[in-house]
This record gives structure tokens, C-alpha cells and sequence, in this order.
């Protein structure tokens, strides 16, 4: 407040409660906006006239509101009294902190100009009080949760919680999630204010944090802890089991289990409710009591608790399959001039093609695709016809082989008749082999005719499955050669002694049908490039520079 030195102070000092008046309005401020919005408040101070003379005037400066981001407007009048009344205009930044006192000062600075009344030789005086303001601010908030939060998770394995959370008055919120001690940044799981959402990536000795950030303040958070579970190992060895026709085969199991107090292994056959069957931590037992066509589900659980699954491992009761026979020409030596070839299908099937005779004494062809079934090869035989461009099959028989003490049989229905007899491996040849050609090779864009070839060392055998119009035949030949470039001589065989139901003695006629060349690479070629000029009793078959490839085999 204006004062004169000297005489005049204490006159001055007295009166300086009563010649100013700082004011502030509103003192009470309720905030509905957001938060980070501005609302405005008015500091001022009023001259009252008691000073000694009317020549002054007044500054009005405010401090203490940096915090809040206060800006202060020019330096307003009051047009009813401009050296009386003086204010500021003050924006306040609203802040996430709820309701709260907020004080600051407000400062005059008084002018007196010369020559006033008062006498004395100053000019200016400041004077500071301090003032309070309520602001009414929201507080930003929010909840989050997390369920379960303590949970046990197998080793290997993923845990999972549910995490829900809100959160009041705020205008932007973040889920995050990070590790407990870590130095990794946290993964944002979601941006909305309010929600539900699953975590299905909780591994275990991990303690995982879920922080909630409203308007970027943290305001809620919750640990899950994330133990190492019990866990265990399940095995069937073998599976699925090879069961012989009519009996029961017999598989190991053998498990372990990890921070287990006791294991139960339990069963259920075809999904049909279950057993328990072994206990222990951990063990090794023989189940001999496998059925062909059955399906066992054993489970490893904690004892007592049925739900808590450590491990499981399906076993399939399989009927026993023979051995897969070897590839290539079969024959049976009693009845020579007729012939199989054989070719394996992957591990679980057969290909045979019969080479004999029609009743008329004419060389036929038959193809089987056998699985194994109740211990023995089995497949529909099929005969094809040719159409010019391609060739349809039609089933006239059934085709199996049999293998008793390493010895081989072939049984068949045709039509009416039917037959078995014993077949052995035709062994041939000698010598290194340049080009390996076993197997059967075909044309693409010919389906339903190919070349059979066999290789033993330097000895190539052909047989190619043709047909005479629309009847299938078949041509065999062989040569003796180390070269990628073969010519084959081809014949043609009769037979009215070697067909199917035929009895007498075995033999045959034989007559040169053409030639066969071939073309490829030393190894184990995948195509080859053909040729064929072969005529014979029906028909003829003539290709020239085809492509053949490899369809089963070597």
C-alpha cells in the first residue's frame, strides 16, 4: 500500500487493510468438463479511497498457478472506475487430481503521481495477499482385475486369466501388460475405457503385471503369479498295436510326472466311460489285452482329480499285416509262361498285375490295389478296356496274397472260377546297374497303358500292358546292356494251357512282336523318352519319342 516515509508511515501502515481489497470470483469452481479442459476465474484488486489523494493507479500480477498452467490475460479495467478496479483473467488447466484447494497471490503495485496531496518524495508501493480458490475437479479413475491371479501351469504350456477393467471420468485409457522385474517394455493389450478381455500367453515362474493408465496416469493395477504346475510324460510303445486275426496284442506304457504328489492312468475304450488301470508317479507296465478295431484313450491324471489331465496318448488295436513281398517279377516255376509283377505302395499297400491268358489262349492282363486285411494282401482284380484314348476298369474278381513261414501264395476269383498257387520271386541278372529302371512307368496323357521294367544288375526286362483294339494284351522282353539307350525286342505269347481253370501241361507260343527303345540318364531316372513299333495278332501299338514317367517303384 502507498505510504510517505518518515511521519507519514505508520499513518500509512494503518491504513493499508482498508485501502485495498484483492478479490477473486468465483472463489468456488465446479468443474463438469474434462479433464485437461480450461475454466476461468477472475483476480482483481479494488482501490478504495482512503489513500491521501486520488492520483493513482494500480498493477494486478498473480502467482503461485504454474502448476496449473494458468494464463493470465491482459490487464483489464473496470470501465466504471479504470483507476479503481483492476482484475486479470485467469485460465485454469483442469488436472486428473479431484477436488482441491489451490492457493496463490495476488500482488498490487499503486502509482502515486507527483504532486499529490500526500507529499513525500516515493512514487510507487507493492503490496501481496494471499488468496484461495476451490476448484471442484473430477478425478480421473479406474478398476482392473484379473482372473484367476494365481494359478499353475504346466512346464511347456501356456496359462490364461481374464482381465476386466473400467474406469470413470476419463477420456482415453490403455491396458498394458509386462513382467514383474523386467526390463522389456509392456505389450498395450487394448485401448478402450472399458472391457473383458482373455490372456492366453501366462508362462510359468513368471509374475505378470496388468496396468491400467487413464488419461496417462496410472491408476490401477494387478499382479498374476504364475507357478510351475504339475506336469507328466504318457507313451505307448508300440502303437498302434499288430493284433493276429482272432487273438490280442499287447503295448508298454511307461510315464513320469514333475511336482506331482501321486499319478493315476486311467482308460476309456471306444469313448466309453473309464477305468483306472495303473497309479504311481511315475512306472512301466505291459497292457496285453489289445483288440483289433478298438480305440484306447489312457489319461495320466492327479489322483483324485479326474479334470486335471497331465497327459494322454491314444492306442489303435490293428489286424496284424504281412510283410510287404518284394518288388518285382513273380513266377510260379511249375506253371512257367505265365507271371506277376508286384510293387510296393508306401508302407501299407500292394500293386500286382497278373500276366496270363484268356480261355482262347490270347495273353490278358489283370490289375489288383491291395491293403492289408486280417493278415493277408486283399484288392479287388480289375480288368480295363481301351477306348483310344484312355482306359475304364471294371472288377471282375478278387485278387490275395498270403504269406505262411516266408512262403507266398497267390489266390484268385474270376467270374465263376477261382484258384491258388504257390509264387516266388523271379531272380535274374548280374553285374552293376548304370540305369535303374524298376517299377512301372506311364504316359499322362494316355492313362491305363505302361511299362513294366525290372533291373538285375546289366538285364533289363520290359513288359508293356497294351491292348489289341480294345482288349488289353501284354508284350515281355528283355536285354543285356550297361547303356542309357535300350532297344528291346518284344514278344507275343499264346497260351491255352497257362489261362485260368486251364489244366495240361504248361506251354506256350512265342512270336516277335517288334521293338521297344528307350532313352535316359544313369541313377535312378524319374522319365524316359520311348519309342514303340510292335505289332502283333489284333492290333498293333506304335509311339513314337513319348514321355514316360515313373508311377511306383523302384
Amino acid at each position: 500500500m502507498l505510504f510517505a516515509p518518515g511521519a507519514h508511515a505508520q499513518t500509512a501502515n494503518a491504513a493499508l487493510g482498508g485501502c485495498f481489497n484483492p478479490f477473486v470470483n468465483p472463489n468456488d469452481i465446479a468443474v463438469p468438463a474434462n479433464v485437461g479442459d480450461y475454466v476461468r476465474f477472475i483476480a482483481g484488486n479494488e482501490l478504495r479511497g482512503c489513500l491521501c489523494g486520488d492520483a493513482v493507479s494500480a498493477v494486478v500480477t498473480l502467482t503461485g498457478l504454474d502448476a496449473y498452467k494458468g494464463i493470465q490475460a491482459s490487464l483489464v479495467s473496470d470501465p466504471t472506475a479504470p483507476d479503481r478496479r483492476l482484475f486479470r483473467f485467469v485460465d485454469l488447466k483442469v488436472l486428473p487430481q479431484g477436488p482441491q484447494d489451490i492457493e496463490f497471490n495476488i500482488c498490487v503495485q499503486a502509482f502515486r503521481a507527483a504532486g499529490s496531496p500526500c507529499g513525500g518524495s516515493w512514487t510507487s508501493e507493492m503490496v501481496c495477499t494471499q488468496r484461495r480458490i476451490r476448484v471442484n475437479q473430477p478425478r480421473v479413475n479406474g478398476s482392473i482385475s484379473a482372473t484367476p491371479s494365481d494359478l499353475y501351469v504346466a512346464p511347456g504350456r501356456l496359462g490364461t486369466t481374464t482381465l476386466s477393467w473400467s474406469t470413470t471420468v476419463a477420456t482415453t485409457a490403455q491396458v498394458s501388460v509386462k513382467i514383474k522385474n523386467s526390463s522389456a517394455p509392456a505389450t498395450v493389450l487394448s485401448t478402450a475405457l472399458t472391457g473383458s478381455r482373455a490372456y492366453a500367453q501366462l508362462a510359468p515362474n513368471y509374475t505378470y503385471v496388468f496396468q491400467l493408465h487413464a488419461n496417462g496416469l496410472l491408476v490401477a493395477e494387478r499382479e498374476v503369479i504364475v507357478r510351475e504346475g504339475a506336469s507328466g510324460t504318457l507313451t505307448a510303445t508300440p502303437n498302434p498295436v499288430s493284433v493276429p486275426l482272432g487273438g490280442q496284442g499287447s503295448t508298454v506304457l511307461q510315464w513320469t510326472s514333475k511336482n506331482a504328489i501321486d499319478t493315476q492312468i486311467l482308460v476309456s475304450v471306444n469313448g466309453q466311460g473309464s477305468a483306472l488301470v495303473f497309479s504311481g508317479k511315475s512306472g512301466t507296465q505291459t497292457v496285453p489285452w489289445i483288440v483289433a478295431g478298438q480305440s484306447y484313450v489312457f489319461t495320466q491324471i492327479l489322483t483324485g482329480e479326474p479334470f486335471n489331465v497331465l497327459a494322454s496318448v491314444t492306442v489303435r488295436g490293428e489286424v496284424a499285416r504281412p510283410p510287404q513281398p518284394l518288388t518285382g517279377p513273380w513266377s510260379n516255376p511249375a506253371r512257367s509262361g505265365q507271371g506277376w509283377d508286384l510293387q510296393r505302395l508306401g508302407t501299407d499297400g500292394v500293386s500286382l498285375t497278373w500276366f496270363t491268358y484268356t480261355a482262347s489262349g490270347q495273353p490278358i492282363w489283370y490289375l489288383s490295389t491291395m491293403s492289408g486285411e486280417t493278415g493277408e494282401w486283399v484288392g479287388p482284380l480289375t480288368e480295363s478296356t481301351w477306348t483310344g484314348s484312355t482306359a475304364t476298369f471294371r472288377n471282375v474278381g478278387t485278387a490275395k496274397l498270403l504269406v505262411t513261414n516266408n512262403q507266398w501264395r497267390f489266390k484268385w476269383t474270376l467270374g465263376a472260377l477261382s484258384g491258388e498257387e504257390p509264387i516266388v520271386r523271379t531272380d535274374f541278372g548280374g553285374g552293376a546297374t548304370t540305369m535303374n529302371l524298376n517299377g512301372l512307368w506311364y504316359r499322362p496323357e494316355e492313362p491305363g497303358w505302361g511299362v513294366l521294367f525290372a533291373t538285375r544288375g546289366t538285364t533289363q526286362v520290359a513288359t508293356v500292358c497294351a491292348f489289341a483294339g480294345s482288349r488289353p494284351v501284354w508284350l515281355q522282353g528283355s536285354v543285356v546292356s550297361a547303356s542309357t539307350s535300350l532297344s528291346v525286342p518284344l514278344n507275343y505269347l499264346t497260351s491255352t494251357t497257362l489261362c485260368p481253370g486251364c489244366t495240361g501241361s504248361p506251354s506256350t507260343n512265342i512270336q516277335s512282336a517288334g521293338t521297344l527303345t528307350v532313352n535316359g540318364i544313369s541313377g535312378v531316372p524319374g522319365s524316359l523318352t520311348a519309342t514303340s513299333q510292335l505289332s502283333y495278332p489284333g492290333g498293333s501299338w506304335n509311339r513314337s519319342n513319348v514321355s514316360l514317367f515313373r508311377l511306383v517303384g523302384p
